[in-house]
């Protein structure tokens, strides 16, 4: 049939039984399935429907008005994943098809319902209250405790019945027996709920008028697990030696004669009393094999109060986390002797609870180990004390251990902690450095990104000033080139006024004179236009010479010798050529350089054209800030002061003294008929600022 349910996700009917083995796909894929049986018990939201295969239970949201208990019911029921993320069952068309007797409540334990032996059954069970706890889901409920001495149930009660004045009484409960208690509380574990027209609660035994009248704690010499849970509430006096966690305290208490520690941890609304208080508690023993827990416990002040005597703040026992926490051997061993005695215990503190944290706990460090520092009832003393703090405390230490069940034979031990009572129980004996390793982390970074920063800043500036140089030295170059193309134009202006003007304007005084002299005078007239001729054929030269300076390249070279060289050499034909000259180009100026080279071209020619020279030798060298040349040739010769001028129309002498003069120069010419000529030139040498190297 379990194959046949798994391959069919809808039945036309089913059992009980049946439904209630339906696996998680069911719910998943929402089965549906007729069933029909008798409605068991019926509770606000709940049917309990039972056939002869079992009982199953139906949730049902509203109740359905018309049908009750007893009632045999056949309806559709549908399988769904509710709100809560739960497997239910819903009931659809609900019909009632008769009645059916309705069986009474079965009377029971406490121990049977815990087994589950009951579940979804209706039964009759007595114990004593010893809690009340409301119910924060719905608030009109609460829950009693109800205890047998060895197990407890949970009971569902409404909360107008005052479920806290039971505690202590014992009562016989009758209600449904559901293995999941309440609506949302899906792990809460078996309890009783109570069914519409039962009576739920009828009190047996009455709670005491005075709770606190209940039996001494310490009257029983020997106290073991098994008679602690049939002791049901116990009383007993003590003083408050500590505090914690708002409901927790120690106190101190004879017991045959000595004086024992014992704690216990109050109940809803109970007000938890200052250290050195002597109070009377009564609640539930229990037990973590080491110390007794009055559990769920009411607390008053007692009038006894010269009875104990106020511990002694004084003379604390000297220990350290290894002396709490290892045995002799250096193992791992809790010292729970120590539990509730006064101890001073010195250490640095790794971590204070933080801000925003509900937290209550000091991790102190001593002699390698942790022991917590539990502040709860004095949390000002986080405000005085940081981690790396060093520090002494006086308090009372606490042994961290689990209360014994009957499924935990022996509850774990957690370790041990120091409870503290008020501020002054906290002494700081050393503050840590301002130089943390975060501060001191927080400054390198900062360092390294101001060291970055600055990197980047320089490193832009840079940038800058590349990008800035290199617009600074495109202006540069740009007005150099314009300087020099004004300088290159003004020099060019001065050689065509210089040379061709001046020429021209002899040429046209010769004219003039041959054309006043034509008719009178021939062979005058013959002379003078032979020296216009002349003339005319000079300026050609010059112009020619201008020409080739201005296309000509050779001034750009390093090796102003050789620039003379290509220079002279198209003017003087099959003439031998030497030149030696000691000047780097870099150390002339532009205007300089070619003014030299037009004075040296112009005696080379002239040595060639009009003294059939057949060997040249050209010589110069920079001194200081002056340039000697010197331009020898093998040619006739010539007397230097009967030379021909511009009158004859030779413009070339001249012209190279007008360019002397215009360096600020001076040249001397050796000549004689037969031996040759040699000329002497020294001349100021301008550098400028573009040539200069």
């Amino acid at each position: 049939m379990t194959a046949f349910l798994l391959s069919i996700p809808c039945l036309f009917a089913a059992t009980v039984a049946e439904v209630s083995n339906w696996p998680d796909e069911a719910y998943q894929k929402g089965w549906t399935c007729s069933l029909s049986g008798v409605v068991a018990e019926k509770t606000p939201s709940k049917l309990i429907i039972e056939d002869s295969t079992g009982r199953v239970k139906i949730w049902c949201w509203p109740a359905a008005p018309n049908i009750n208990a007893g009632d045999l019911v056949n309806f559709k029921c549908i399988a769904i994943i509710d709100s809560a993320r739960r497997n239910v069952l819903i009931p659809r068309n609900l019909v009632k098809t008769g009645t059916a007797p309705r069986k009474p409540p079965e009377d029971t334990t406490i121990a049977r319902i815990v087994r589950g032996e009951h579940d979804l059954k209706s039964v009759r069970v007595r114990g004593m209250v010893v809690g009340a706890a409301p119910d924060e889901i719905e608030p009109g409920n609460a829950f009693l405790q109800l205890s047998d001495g060895m197990d407890v149930v949970d009971a569902a009660i409404d909360k107008s019945l005052h479920p806290e004045r039971l505690i202590g009484a014992e009562i016989e409960v009758t209600g449904l027996c559901d293995p999941e208690i309440g609506c949302w509380r899906q792990f809460q574990g078996c309890g009783i709920e109570r069914i519409p027209g039962v009576e739920y609660v009828k009190v047996l035994t009455p709670p005491p008028d005075d709770p606190f009248s209940a039996p001494p704690l310490f009257a029983i010499a020997n106290i073991t697990t098994r008679n602690l849970a049939t002791l049901g509430r116990r009383s007993a006096t003590g003083r408050v030696i500590a505090v914690w966690h708002g409901d927790s305290m120690i106190l101190s208490a004879a017991n045959h004669g000595r004086w024992n520690t014992f704690q216990a941890t109050l109940a809803d609304g109970q007000r938890l009393p200052h250290c050195g208080d002597v109070v009377q508690v009564v609640g539930l023993p229990r037990t973590d094999l080491f110390t007794i827990t009055l559990d769920n416990a009411l607390c008053r002040q007692s009038q006894n109060t010269n009875s104990i005597p106020r511990p002694s703040k004084e003379n604390p026992r000297e220990v350290t986390a290894k002396a709490l926490l290892l045995g002799n051997e250096g193992l791992d061993q809790v010292q729970a002797m120590y539990h509730g005695r006064i101890v001073r215990i010195r250490g640095k503190v790794r971590s204070v609870p933080a801000d925003d944290l509900k937290e209550n706990h000091v991790q102190l460090q001593s002699s390698n180990h942790i022991v917590p520092l539990d502040i709860s009832s004095c949390p000002e003393v986080a405000t005085d004390i940081a981690p790396e703090c060093e520090i002494e405390v006086v308090g009372v230490c606490l042994l961290l251990a689990d209360l014994w069940k009957p499924n935990s034979r022996m509850p774990r031990v957690r370790g041990m902690a120091v409870i503290v009572r008020d501020a002054a129980d906290v002494k700081v004996l050393s503050r840590p450095s301002w130089w943390t390793p975060g501060r001191l982390l927080t400054v390198i970074c900062a360092l390294l990104m101001s060291v970055v920063g600055v990197f980047a800043w320089n490193w832009s500036l840079r940038r800058l000033v590349a990008r800035r140089s290199k617009q600074l030295l495109k202006s540069q170059v740009a007005k150099a080139e314009s300087d020099l193309r004004v300088g290159e134009r003004t020099r060019l202006a001065a050689e065509l006024h210089d040379a061709i003007s001046q020429t021209l304007t002899g040429v046209s005084f010769q004219i003039d004179a041959a054309a006043d002299t034509l008719g009178s005078d021939l062979p005058t007239a013959a002379r003078f236009l032979a020296v216009a001729r002349q003339t005319l054929l000079s300026c050609r030269e010059e112009l020619r010479r201008c020409l080739w300076d201005l296309r000509n390249d050779s001034l750009e070279g390093s090796d102003y010798a050789e620039t003379l060289r290509r220079a002279i050499r198209p003017g003087i034909g099959a003439a031998k050529l030497t030149v030696r000259f000691d000047a780097r180009r870099s150390k002339m100026s532009d205007s300089t350089a070619h003014t030299v080279l037009c004075i040296v071209r112009e005696l080379c020619v002239n040595a060639v054209r009009h003294g059939g020279a057949r060997s040249i030798q050209v010589a110069g060298a920079v001194e200081s800030r002056s340039i000697r040349l010197s331009v020898r040739d093998d040619g006739r010769g010539f007397d230097p002061s009967k030379c021909p001028g511009p009158a004859e129309g030779h413009f070339g002498l001249q012209g190279i003294r007008e360019r002397v003069a215009r360096l600020g120069g001076r040249m001397t010419i050796e000549s004689a008929e037969g031996k040759g000529t040699s000329v002497i030139i020294e001349v100021r040498n301008e550098t400028d600022k573009h040539t200069a190297g």
